[in-house]
């Protein structure tokens, strides 16, 4: 199979990228020359900003600008290249491969030799990063940079409450060595990560002022500069399309003739559906592909993710992912025309819809699943049992009491609270805590260790509770006001929703009522094995209220249910051993029964 990557000066961005970044080997490629075409907000930021940057060094910036437009674009063409005729090198940190890989192609069509990029710029991943704080080096990486861009900042919070490291403890080992350098924040969903960045950073200066360990730091370096472009944003392509349940969306994305790009919050999930795609919609296996942080450095994935990454284009008709492709990664293919999420977070989904940039596609279908209300109950349960411990952490005195629950950790006696510990707590070199979300500035030495609350989990915890105690108290009301809330983040009304019924639903719906017509002349027996085929087989599905896993089904039960459908069930007396027999009639208007059915 030959895969067409359509870029402009590609040959040369492919054979560095294959040689000096080991990315992948070159098979089966054929690069093509085309036009490339321009964003309406290419140059935008570049605009907006004009000399600004002149003006920047050694003061901390935080830009918040949608995706696309044009953050790249600045800091290689304007930024980087102000730093290089000062002779002062940037440090340019991004969160996955994926996103570094884009960085890597675009300054290999910038620079004329590979030698340049050397002495202008390194570009790291956060996860890179964090190799060299735990070894104690990080000081020292930076001492050779003048300005550190900290692109998709955002994960520093949307990582928090999952990265085994902790982005809490990243995020102020950045702020200690970069005190006295420019730096540079970027994202297009800054509200939740802004004020962890803004609190870490002044509390950082504060202690290095205060004892005197960076006596270089200058009024200057405190300054803390804000960008907002966030409400320069169009979504007007996006229609939005509610259906009912995974299964309808399945066929609606199999039978379109554009290609799809599904957000799962999961990668269980996702792989569930990847299966339902191949096995009941008939999805041949090629055209079709799932991504994952498990398996996105695997073979098969590699020329999905060059094309991805260099030329940003869909190589495969649907395409399944989790969030590992959420930070910085751009879709520019024309044949993009469906996009389904499944997050609670709005800065996921903002990231996620961000992906996708068909700018020269009109129509673009957002699809929401209706979900009720006990899904959002598990996840608040789940969110309010966390801050519970949280809470506990926060009362606990350092006694020896601790040994046990981080034996739970490394021991892995209680798998649960051992999962927890790993989100609630980090270590940390220095003593330091920069961010003070909370008055506690608990320490717990274990041996040579020093472990903190992880504040940014605790933050993110607090925050996806209230979350999703709103989208359960919606749900409660109208599932649909659920979407609504999330439609809201984009700027589209209510009456923009088109709402799709299930098909697969009404299949069901006439599969449960031929199930019940067809008990006739049924005894005693023969109605026992109906009712527990009926809770098996359904009970997922219909009336979960009356149909009880473990709980029996009464007559009454029945009849309820079959009411509902206009049914009756009755039972008759044979006349020759004179013992009940059972049977499921429909009823006419009226309430009269019709013959048997």
């Amino acid at each position: 199979m030959v895969y067409e990557i359509i870029e402009p000066g590609q040959e040369k961005a492919l054979a560095l990228l294959f040689t000096k970044n080991k990315f992948m080997e070159v098979v089966n490629i054929r690069v093509k020359m085309q036009t490339r075409y321009v964003k309406k907000w290419q140059q935008y930021l570049t605009e907006l900003i004009g000399d600004d940057y002149m003006e920047w060094e050694g003061r901390k910036i935080l830009i918040s600008a949608p995706t696309g437009m044009g953050k790249t674009t600045f800091i290689l063409q304007v930024f980087l290249r102000y730093f290089k005729r000062k002779r002062k090198k940037v440090l340019i940190l991004s969160n996955r491969v994926l996103l570094r890989t884009q960085y890597w192609s675009s300054l290999l069509e910038q620079f004329v030799e590979y030698r340049d990029i050397e002495e202008s710029v390194t570009v790291m991943t956060y996860q890179q990063l964090e190799e060299k704080v735990k070894s104690g080096a990080i000081e020292g990486v930076f001492n050779e940079y003048a300005a550190i861009v900290c692109d998709e900042c955002h994960f520093f919070y949307a990582d928090a409450d999952f990265n085994n490291f902790g982005t809490f403890v990243l995020l102020q080992a950045i702020a200690r060595a970069g005190a006295t350098k420019t730096m540079i924040f970027l994202s297009a969903t800054m509200d939740e990560v802004k004020p962890l960045i803004e609190q870490t950073l002044k509390n950082c200066m504060t202690i290095l002022r205060r004892t005197g360990r960076n006596p270089q730091i200058t009024d200057t370096n405190e300054e803390i500069l804000f960008y907002d472009y966030s409400g320069l944003v169009d979504y007007e392509r996006f229609h939005c399309t509610c259906v009912p349940d995974l299964e309808t969306a399945c066929g609606l994305l199999a039978e379109s003739p554009k290609k799809s790009v599904i957000f799962m919050d999961n990668k269980e999930r996702g792989a569930e559906l990847l299966e339902q795609f191949v096995k009941t919609k008939n999805v041949e296996r090629q055209q079709i592909a799932f991504l994952n942080a498990d398996n996105i450095d695997h073979e098969s994935n590699k020329i999905l993710i060059s094309n991805l990454a260099i030329s940003h284009k869909l190589v495969p008709k649907i395409l399944i992912t989790t969030s590992v492709l959420d930070n910085g990664v751009s879709i520019h293919d024309a044949d993009v025309g469906n996009v389904l999420i499944m997050t609670e977070s709005k800065c996921s989904f903002l990231q996620m819809l961000g992906r996708v940039r068909a700018e020269d596609v009109d129509d673009c279908n957002l699809y929401f699943v209706r979900r009720e209300e006990k899904e959002f109950s598990k996840r608040k349960a789940r969110y309010e049992w966390e801050l519970a411990n949280f809470k506990k952490l926060d009362s606990v005195e350092q006694t020896r009491r601790w040994e046990k629950y981080l034996y739970a950790v490394w021991d892995r006696r209680d798998e649960v609270m051992a999962d927890f510990y790993r989100k609630a707590l980090v270590w940390m070199r220095h003593e330091d805590q920069f961010f003070s979300g909370s008055k506690n500035r608990l320490r717990i030495q274990f041996g040579e260790a020093n472990f903190y609350v992880n504040e940014f989990a605790k933050r993110k915890t607090e925050d996806m509770y209230m979350i999703e105690s709103r989208f359960y108290a919606l749900a409660l009301e109208d599932p649909v006001k659920v979407i609504y809330e999330q439609m809201r983040w984009i700027g589209k009304e209510p009456d923009e929703l088109q709402v799709l019924d299930s098909a697969y639903q009404k299949m069901r719906e006439q599969e449960f009522v031929d199930f019940l017509v067809s008990v006739k002349d049924y005894d005693v027996d023969d109605m026992k094995q109906f009712k527990n085929m009926l809770v098996k087989e359904f009970r997922k599905e219909f009336f979960p209220d009356i149909l009880s896993k473990n709980g029996t089904l009464s007559n009454e039960k029945l009849e309820e249910i079959c009411g509902r459908f206009g049914l009756k069930l009755e039972s008759l007396k044979d006349t020759k051993d004179r013992r009940s027999k059972y049977i499921i009639r429909e009823m006419q208007q009226g309430g009269e029964e019709e013959n048997e059915c």
